[in-house]
């Protein structure tokens, strides 16, 4: 296939080497894992102009990378944390991704596409990790089998090797040359026409982050208003568990039960309720989720309008560096029209999205949600976020820290080709993406 150039980097020559695998069919799993099963990612990524997919940047493309890797399963997601200036830095406590020339100072291999540096604690548990992408590789995005630029040059869809290093940030490995398994993944340790998730993917990041058993999805139904006190009717039918089944519903206001069972009728007194559902499965899994109950006559400005509702949360407390979500989903119009939706920080605009991630710097920071709906009606509501400084003691952190080669001495970063498929124990794990075989270097722990 033929592509137009959009690149704003300079072409890289590619060096083709193919890899015999064994007949073998399983994912290749990392010795290291998020400890939880959410994982907030920040990007510094240049402008790309329109690309051969339709898109206009490459956030849009890593973003549809990171929602396809999310819609797998409930037990795992990842977050958008927003844009970042920040650099490749495996000591910033920020999972960033972004394009440069040179990782921890040492220049890209010309076949390499992108490395994937991931910090462990001594129980093998991932907490910081950065991707970096070869900024003098010769990118575009687009679908279908892998394409050339007009001078014949491998042009690289950038959404695909986006995928795949996203899959290191899981905590797979590369199936054909780590594990000898020949099967078709987006995981493989090189380019190929494979665009999209495959089973054996899919399945590889279930069998991290389920346990044995994928928890439920509970889902309270929408948010309602009343005009009196008369009974609200519950209804948590939309639930599921991927797995199994439902066997307890549970609701709660301010955490006190006030009903049990999949549909319940509940009456409450003049205000805004926060109602909150738990769904609890067969093998004691647990998910919850919240509707919003307002009782009590709306108000009408002078035109006749009902004011809009806006909910925004409560107070809340995070340590340094974890991203906040806000949400205003629960925001709604008594007569059911469309909001518009302003975030603000300390009086300063932040986001017109009903949803947005933020990382907060250390203290108390005030936010205020302003929804506005579609005949000029405004609401507020403010929460504090306090943001700790503390520290995680459950770190090796090494300063002095060796790479490790195939023959187990230790030597500086390679600058020539590195050996394929070397595995052990370490707490930085570069991945490097080249088309054909892949060098797998893993930063030692100094244990």
């Amino acid at each position: 296939m033929t592509r137009s150039p959009t690149s704003p980097f300079p072409a890289a020559a590619i060096l083709l080497v193919l890899v015999a695998a064994a007949p073998i069919g399983a994912f290749c799993l990392l010795d290291a894992s998020w400890s939880s099963g959410v994982v907030t990612l920040r990007y510094n990524l240049p402008p790309s102009g329109t690309l051969s997919n339709g898109t206009s940047s490459w956030t849009a493309n890593l973003q549809s990378a990171m929602r396809e890797w999310s819609d797998v399963s409930s037990t795992f997601r990842f977050v958008d944390g927003g844009p970042s200036s920040l650099g490749e830095d495996a000591r910033d406590d920020v999972n960033n991704i972004v394009f440069a020339p040179t990782v921890s100072g040492e220049p890209f291999r010309s076949e390499t596409l992108a490395i994937t540096i991931t910090r462990t604690n001594a129980s093998g548990r991932i907490f910081e990790t950065d991707v970096v992408f070869n900024s003098s590789a010769n990118w575009d995005a687009y679908d279908g089998p892998i394409g050339t630029d007009v001078r014949g040059r491998p042009l690289y869809d950038f959404r695909r090797v986006a995928l795949h290093e996203l899959g290191h940030v899981i905590g797979l490995d590369h199936p054909n040359t780590s594990c000898g398994q020949d099967v078709e993944s987006v995981m493989n340790s090189h380019t190929s026409d494979t665009a999209r998730l495959t089973p054996d993917d899919r399945n590889g990041l279930v069998s991290i982050y389920s346990a044995g058993n994928q928890p439920p999805i509970a889902n309270a139904g929408p948010d309602l208003a009343s005009t009196s006190t008369q009974p609200f009717i519950l209804n948590a039918g939309r639930s599921v568990d991927p797995d199994g089944i439902i066997v307890a519903y549970q609701w709660r206001i301010d955490g006190a039960l006030i009903a049990q069972g999949r549909t319940v009728e509940i009456t409450l007194a003049s205000g805004t309720h926060f109602v909150e559902l738990t769904v609890i499965d067969d093998a004691g899994a647990t998910a919850t989720d919240t509707v919003v109950l307002t009782v009590g006559d709306m108000v009408f400005a002078d035109d006749g309008n009902a004011a809009p509702i806006a909910v925004g949360g409560g107070d809340r407390t995070v340590p340094r560096g974890a991203s906040v979500l806000l949400d205003a989903t629960g925001s709604f119009d008594p007569e059911g029209g469309p909001l518009q939706f302003l975030w603000s920080v300390g009086g300063t605009d932040l986001s017109s999205e009903p949803q947005v991630s933020v990382v907060f710097s250390a203290g108390l920071h005030e936010v205020t949600l302003t929804v506005v709906d579609q005949d000029g009606g405004v609401d507020t509501d403010s929460f504090v976020v306090t943001v700790s400084d503390g520290i995680d003691t459950d770190v090796i952190d090494t300063p002095d820290v060796s790479f490790v080669d195939d023959q187990g001495t230790n030597d500086p970063p390679p600058a020539a080709s590195a050996p394929c498929g070397m595995l052990g124990f370490a707490s930085m794990l570069p991945l490097m993406l080249g088309l054909g075989c892949l060098a797998v270097t893993r930063r030692d722990t100094g244990n």
